[in-house]
């Protein structure tokens, strides 16, 4: 198994990096989170990695925590969750995120991700609560979520409200996350609204 890799951080594409290390070129796949806190390129990266081998294909997944990885691993023991898909989540959610979403049983959160239906979002919720509460403090985790982004009753509405102004879900997450404690319970929807909009 590859556990990490080290090397120069030789070029940057848009799903994956590429790392020479002693003068192989390694193509290593990368949320989203992690492509957008790279070094320029030329600098020394290591990346702690998941080797996927299939009779078909060999694939290096990257995550610059140890965590990131674990909790990669623990996403593609779901049935139907390959390490593509769990790519995908973790560039979509953060793993705070995806925790609180996941003891609290969040379909509109989950279902928030492209490629995950809320069968798919059921099933996560049902494998992994247990899996999580063991690997985590969950109860940290969430207070900390709960301290650092928007509830998500005010989150839905807002959503739906930018959906119908023609905003994309990604547009919508990215403002949700500029915002931060701008929104709260506290303000009518009208002037959460209007905060989230100067993000865009």
């Amino acid at each position: 198994m590859i556990y990490y890799i080290k090397g120069i951080l030789s070029l940057i594409k848009s799903d994956a990096v590429i790392i020479d290390a002693n003068g192989v070129g390694y193509h290593i796949y990368c949320p989203e989170t992690t492509l957008q806190s790279l070094p320029d390129s030329g600098a020394t990266l290591q990346l702690f990695t998941f080797h996927h081998i299939r009779e078909d294909q060999q694939l290096l997944f990257g995550f610059q925590t140890e965590e990131e990885r674990q909790f990669f691993m623990t996403l593609t023991s779901v049935s139907g969750i390959g390490p593509k898909l769990a790519i995908k989540i973790l560039s979509s959610l953060s793993i705070s995120q995806l925790t609180q979403a996941l003891l609290q049983g969040d379909l509109v959160q989950l279902t928030s991700v492209s490629g995950v239906g809320k069968k798919m979002a059921e099933r996560m919720i049902i494998d992994l609560k247990d899996k999580l509460a063991q690997l985590y403090d969950t109860h940290t985790i969430i207070s900390a979520t709960n301290s650092a982004f928007t509830p998500t009753s005010v989150n839905n509405d807002l959503i739906l409200a930018c959906k119908t102004l023609g905003y994309s879900q990604d547009e919508i997450k990215k403002g949700l996350a500029k915002a931060g404690a701008l929104i709260t319970n506290d303000h009518p929807l009208e002037e959460n609204l209007k905060q989230l909009l100067k993000q865009f």
